[in-house]
């Protein structure tokens, strides 16, 4: 047990309440009852009433009752000007790509774009150069999977240096896939004729937090919410790539938005 706790400063907000939720809302009570981590509350975010986590979480969870993007995309129109803690989003890894549809639905939502279109295109696309992992799948919505193991990886993993499905070193790690494909893909993109759309492109890496339960920085989604709205104020024509992933697994969402024609 360590000396003191990790303090989280925010809120952690958990994407759902069956099964896989209740196991990451029961990881972290258990992880402040050993003394890893401390915070001030515990949120699950469902859009039933009557779902699992209400009944086994009753005085340790909070439920809010609503679906993962209409609860984040409200979060981000009414961020608080308070400068309080935003918190830390735990994905749930079983839903679709979450991210990249709460971007879609604000940039239709949000007036300051006008009459934007918004098409969503499949990944990888052909003469993509993003690298060919061992499991890759894209999924009739247009969405890409993507994964470095060819195994069932156990929900508590931590994803550590050694891996424990092959008892070897783990030699990669999307963090660095991800760095190097966005970075040559973007200049692809703007050495691209005049005219051709502008790139932007939202990585949100999960960290590890405690007992396999990973999470990313609230923060994080606003910043990276904030660069897309400039992004879109200064050009006519769009490329937007969001990819939420792990060292070990990703999920990939690619869309073209465009103004209509003068």
């Amino acid at each position: 047990m360590p000396d003191r706790p990790k303090q989280i400063k925010g809120p952690i907000y958990v994407l759902g309440g069956g099964p896989l939720g209740c196991h990451y809302i029961g990881e972290i009570i258990r992880a402040k009852k050993e003394g890893l981590i401390d915070y001030p509350e515990l949120f699950f975010i469902d859009p039933h009433s009557d779902v699992l986590a209400v009944t086994k979480f009753k005085n340790e969870a909070l439920h809010i009752e609503n679906t993962y993007t209409g609860f984040l995309e409200e979060l981000i129109v009414k961020r608080s000007a308070t400068g309080e803690e935003a918190g830390l989003l735990i994905p749930d890894h079983s839903a679709p790509h979450v991210l990249f549809r709460v971007f879609l639905d604000l940039i239709q939502n949000d007036k300051r774009f006008g009459e934007r279109t918004t098409r969503i295109v499949s990944f990888p696309a052909k003469g993509d150069d993003f690298p060919k992992t061992p499991f890759l799948k894209t999924l009739d919505s247009g969405i890409c999977a993507v994964s470095y193991a060819q195994w069932v990886c156990p929900l508590e993993c931590q994803e550590p240096n050694i891996c424990p499905a092959i008892n070897q070193e783990r030699s990669w790690n999307f963090n660095e896939t991800f760095s190097h494909y966005t970075r040559d893909h973007i200049e692809s993109v703007t050495n691209h004729l005049a005219g051709g759309p502008a790139a932007s492109t939202h990585l949100f890496s999960c960290i590890q937090l405690v007992h396999g339960v990973a999470f990313i920085p609230i923060d994080h989604l606003f910043h990276e919410w904030d660069r897309l709205v400039h992004k879109l104020e200064s050009q006519l024509k769009v490329e937007l790539l969001v990819s939420t992933f792990s060292k070990c697994h990703g999920i990939i969402g690619k869309a073209m938005i465009s103004s209509p024609p003068l």
